[in-house]
C-alpha cells in the first residue's frame, strides 16, 4: 500500500468522520427540534387549558347572571302582584266611599227635600195633652193572690163491675140492638 492509498484511506476516514459529525449534528438538531416542538405543544396545551378555564369562568358567570336576573324578575313580579292587589283594594275602597258620598249627597239634595212638608210660615203647632185628675189619682189595680184548691192527683179509677154473661142478658141486649160492651162504655170511671 502506497502513500496514495493511505491518503485515500485517510480522506475516506476524514470524510466518514465528517459524515458522522454531520449525522450527529442532524440528530442533535432533530432532538432540539423535537424538544422545541414538545415545548410548543406543551405551551399550546397550556394555552388551551387556560382558554377552557376562561370559557368555564365565563359560562359560570353567565349562569350566575341568569340566575340573578331570574331572581330579580321573580321579585319584580311579586312586587307587581302586591302593587296590583293594593291598587285593587284602594280602588274598591275608593268606589265604596264614592258611592257612600253620592248616597249621602243624594239623600240631602233629593230624597229628604222631596219628603218634607212645605211650611211657608213659621207657625209652630204645639200639642198638649191634659190628663184628667181622676185618671191621675187612680192607682193600679191591686194584685190579689188566690191559692188554688187542693186537688188529689193520686186518685185511681175503680175497676169496672164484672159483667155476667147470662143467656137472658144476651137475648135482651141483642133484641134491643146493643151489646154488653155498649152498656159499659157509658159507665162512670171508664176511660171515655
Amino acid at each position: 500500500m502506497g502513500s496514495l492509498d493511505r491518503e485515500r484511506i485517510a480522506n475516506l476516514e476524514a470524510q466518514r468522520a465528517r459524515i458522522r459529525q454531520a449525522g450527529a449534528e442532524v440528530e442533535r438538531d432533530m432532538a432540539a427540534g423535537a424538544a422545541m416542538n414538545e415545548a410548543a405543544r406543551r405551551s399550546a396545551a397550556e394555552n388551551t387549558a387556560a382558554n377552557e378555564r376562561l370559557r368555564a369562568d365565563m359560562a359560570e358567570s353567565a349562569a350566575r347572571s341568569a340566575s340573578a336576573s331570574a331572581h330579580a324578575a321573580y321579585d319584580e313580579a311579586r312586587d307587581e302582584r302586591a302593587a296590583a292587589g293594593n291598587a285593587t283594594f284602594f280602588a274598591a275602597i275608593a268606589a265604596f266611599v264614592a258611592i257612600a258620598l253620592i248616597a249621602i249627597i243624594g239623600y240631602y239634595l233629593w230624597w229628604q227635600p222631596a219628603h218634607t212638608i212645605d211650611t211657608s210660615t213659621n207657625t209652630v203647632i204645639e200639642r198638649t195633652v191634659t190628663i184628667p185628675p181622676a185618671v191621675q189619682a187612680k192607682a193600679a189595680a191591686p194584685i190579689v193572690n188566690v191559692a188554688p184548691p187542693h186537688v188529689n192527683v193520686n186518685v185511681e179509677n175503680p175497676p169496672p163491675p164484672p159483667v155476667s154473661r147470662d143467656s137472658d142478658d144476651d137475648d135482651s141486649n141483642q133484641s134491643s140492638g146493643g151489646t154488653s160492651g155498649d152498656s159499659n162504655s157509658n159507665a162512670p170511671g171508664s176511660g171515655g
